[in-house]
């Protein structure tokens, strides 16, 4: 059976009374701030730091890597990424929860020196420097005694609490983030087929469309800048020997053979001398199509040293052409002959020509096939514009309008319905000018119609070689939409191909990322012939017409969306038409315009051969996979700011208990129960050894003890000690 002991109060009976005459009052030496943290609780702090430094390096580099690097490949192929976010989560929890214990004793070694606090919160704010325990334990004394600083000690141990109770969700917080991504998979190596003997001949791409526009890797150096020429810069667009369009779809990154374009274009300014200007039909039974224009001339350059991207000669000598161009269609029929389509104001009614001049073979340099003699011909395209309808172009040829065919009548020659504009009989002053990369001739008075040329270089070649790309997303292709007014629409097709108003990246294009020509490696020394070629037959390809006025053949095709059905055999596929078109408004730029156009009828004699490439390298691949990744920075920011809150709150009072305290040692239990025992306390103390802290606080508010104390020097005592202020 329990049998109570009786003790004495205090030791020796008064160990509080002030020592007698000619006694010494003891003052123990000043300990330095780090000794009275203890070595513990710097254990605690300093650890904690680091395993919280190196948790949030670990989830920064989940968040942070992408697919490039195969260290963090590897971790999300192989699903650990949400044991990682587990496991750093409990590191962090627990060493906030272990230095939240030192920080509440801190706290409270800084309230109880430098505050005055009622005795019945007093013993408890001690006892909780000896302990490791949370924020709350110390919120409500302060709330209830704390008269002074509670603007900041208040909001601190509220901050302090709610970081707890959040670390211990830190785990669910940033799995929030996570979602369903693509990413690249993991590499595989293969042989690839990339070329054969075969020469894409026997097909016109002109008058066919791809079914999808494929990927491509690119690689581009700034244009050049001019007033009288637009240039595209040098430009390098890479076609895949992958054949599948889900396969280049979902392609990350990949190394090995490759055909390489060179899509340089550059459009100057040509001095043209025009000779004749016809409206004219096609034949004698198409009597109601005069929704063209033959125009004949002389094209020349007697100083291209302007020019920069071009080079010796540095003239290019005149040269005839004979170029059949649209013009914009009218709102009634010609001749009573109904329209079912009208040209767009916002329309380019532009051609397309090839002009064919040895001397003019190597006027632009290329790193493309430059060790093959023959590989340095440079293409040349005439592209020209009008502005006017049909109307007004026949009205300055003189012919009346309208007119009422006659029942049974008979064309005798194709040049019955012809009138000439010459100098002689031209009703108009035509004006020639410079505007920009064009040439207009305008007629007088308000310049209602006008012709404009420009002269377009381009060294379409391409080459076999050993190159390295990469993406950083998937990319689906870009397929021709069938808009709602029955036309086509280009806009996808235009972004891939940076035919676009504004600039854009490759990663916005959808387009794979190039290594510069420093790192391709020369594939194909072994063919007899070098590289098979898939563009620079495009130009022969181009329709001929014939001239009506001379009885000569001449090499173009039309581009604009409606050139009449009559014209079919001068017209390009609608598509192509529709992408220079949409390209030409876009960019206002021929140059661009041009380049698309290029680059899409070079792809398609690539993939057209595909099917008979049989020469074989090397390569490697990595497509994308879906897995659980970090999608969002959402609740690794809220992570990232409960621990900067920690760490702050945990500095600012490390601080201030460094300068402010003097009496206090973190984790002394002795020292928190001998300080709270003085005179001023003996009575409280001694009286409440069988009391709870209810009945402690019950009595002294009975009793009106509202006297407020403070941890301090004893006054002649020499001891430290919580007194009566």
């Amino acid at each position: 059976m329990y049998k109570a002991v009786e003790t004495r109060s205090s030791f020796d009976g008064a160990p509080f009374s002030k020592p007698g005459p000619g006694v010494a009052i003891p003052h123990p030496r000043k300990r330095p701030w780090w000794t009275r943290i203890g070595r513990e609780s710097l254990i605690f702090i300093l650890t904690g730091c680091v395993a919280i430094v190196a948790a949030l390096g670990l989830l920064a580099f989940l968040w942070g890597a992408s697919d490039v690097d195969s260290r963090w490949r590897s971790v999300i192929l192989s699903k650990r990424a949400t044991q990682i976010v587990t496991i750093s989560s409990a590191v962090i929890r627990t060493s906030i929860s272990v230095q939240s214990g030192v920080l509440t004793a801190i706290i409270a070694s800084v309230v109880l020196e430098q505050y005055d606090v009622l005795l019945k919160e007093a013993a408890l704010l001690s006892i909780v420097r000896a302990t490791t325990v949370g924020p709350h334990y110390v919120f409500w004394p302060i709330m209830r005694t704390l008269r002074q600083s509670r603007w900041f000690l208040v909001p601190s141990v509220s901050l302090a609490i709610v970081v707890t109770v959040a670390s211990q969700f830190i785990s669910t917080i940033l799995l929030t983030d996570f979602g369903m991504t693509t990413i690249a998979g993991n590499i595989s190596s293969f042989d690839v087929a990339y070329t054969s003997d075969m020469h894409p001949w026997g097909t016109n791409q002109w008058l066919s469309r791809p079914p999808s526009y494929p990927r491509f890797a690119e690689y581009v150096d700034p244009p050049l800048k001019g007033q009288d020429f637009v240039d595209t810069g040098p430009t390098y667009r890479a076609f895949l020997p992958i054949q599948n369009t889900i396969e280049r779809s979902t392609l990350r990154a990949y190394d090995g053979p490759a055909s390489i374009l060179d899509s340089r274009v550059s459009c100057v300014r040509p001095s043209i001398n025009i000779s004749s200007l016809v409206v004219s039909p096609t034949a004698a039974t198409n009597y109601d199509s005069y929704d063209t224009l033959l125009v004949s001339g002389t094209i020349y350059m007697n100083d291209t040293r302007k020019y920069p991207m071009l080079r010796s000669p540095y003239y290019l000598k005149p040269r005839e052409f004979s170029s059949l161009v649209s013009v914009t269609g009218m709102n009634e029929g010609f001749m009573g002959q109904s329209r079912q389509a009208n040209k767009t104001q916002t329309e380019w009614a532009t051609s397309i020509h090839y002009l064919f001049e040895k001397e003019w073979w190597q006027s632009m340099d290329s790193i493309i096939g430059s060790e093959i003699p023959w590989s340095n011909i440079t293409d040349r395209y005439l592209i020209v514009n009008t502005t006017g309808n049909v109307r007004d172009w026949v009205a300055k040829t003189g012919l009346k309008l309208p007119y009422k065919l006659e029942s049974g009548r008979e064309f005798k020659t194709d040049h019955e319905w012809v009138k000439n504009i010459t100098s002689d009989d031209n009703p108009a002053k035509w004006k020639m000018m410079g505007d920009g990369p064009w040439s207009k001739a305008t007629s007088g008075k308000g310049g209602v119609l006008s012709i404009s040329f420009t002269l377009c270089f381009t060294h379409s070649w391409t080459g076999d070689y050993a190159i390295s790309l990469a993406s950083t997303r998937d990319g689906p292709e870009p397929v021709l939409e069938q808009r709602s007014d029955k036309k086509f629409g280009t806009g996808l097709i235009q972004r891939q191909l940076g035919a676009t108003k504004n600039l854009l990246t490759l990663a916005q294009r959808n387009v794979f990322a190039l290594l510069p020509p420093q790192a391709w490696r020369k594939l194909n020394s072994s063919l007899p012939d070098g590289d098979i070629q898939y563009g620079t037959e495009l130009g022969r390809d181009l329709s001929t017409f014939y001239d009506l006025k001379n009885n000569t053949f001449a090499t173009g095709i039309l581009t604009s969306e409606d050139t009449g059905d009559n014209k079919a055999r001068y017209v390009v596929n609608p598509a192509h038409a529709t992408l220079f078109q949409g390209a030409i408004r876009a960019t206002n730029n021929p140059a661009i315009a041009l380049q698309a156009l290029i680059t899409v009828l070079t792809s398609m004699n690539y993939y057209n051969c595909f099917y008979a490439f049989t020469n074989t390298a090397p390569g490697t691949m990595s497509s994308s996979s879906e897995a659980q990744a970090p999608v969002r920075w959402t609740g690794f920011i809220i992570v990232m700011v409960i621990v900067w809150v920690h760490l702050s709150l945990m500095a600012v009072f490390i601080v201030l208990f460094s300068r402010v305290t003097e009496h206090s040692t973190i984790g002394n239990s002795w020292q928190a129960v001998s300080q709270v025992v003085s005179v001023d306390t003996s009575r409280m103390v001694e009286g409440s050894a069988d009391m709870t802290d209810r009945e402690v606080r019950a009595q002294a508010e009975r009793a009106g003890v509202r006297t407020r104390y403070r941890l301090g020097r004893g006054i002649g005592v020499g001891r430290s000690q919580i007194s009566a202020i």
